[in-house]
């Protein structure tokens, strides 16, 4: 299971994936989601002012609490795909976004 914090830019370290784009006080993109921070991107981001980014963190779950994630999941889910479900492409497009989100997908 993955989480996002928010991280002060003292507290970074190369090797650590952005949770969101990086922008500027102007708006302006710096840096993109999910890119592994090097010694050089986290100079860059400190001589551009930037006080925090969110960070990507895998949290380990148990095998009972990750079975219970991914039921939540499915529940959740489920719940919004309920009025569809005689639709066979929603069923489809169901199925497919349980299994990205418990991470279950094929790469295909």
């Amino acid at each position: 299971m993955k989480k996002i914090e928010q991280i002060k830019i003292e507290n970074i370290l190369p090797g650590m994936i952005l949770g969101y784009d990086v922008k500027d006080i102007k708006g302006s993109k710096l840096m993109t989601e999910h890119t592994k921070l090097t010694e050089n991107d986290i100079t860059k981001l400190k001589r551009r002012d930037i006080m925090s980014v969110h960070i990507v963190r895998r949290i380990k779950l148990s095998p009972e609490q990750q079975l219970a994630h991914e039921n939540d999941i499915r529940n959740r889910i489920s719940k919004r795909f309920r009025q569809h479900n005689n639709v066979p492409d929603m069923e489809k497009l169901r199925k497919l976004l349980i299994e990205y989100r418990t991470g279950q997908c094929s790469d295909e």
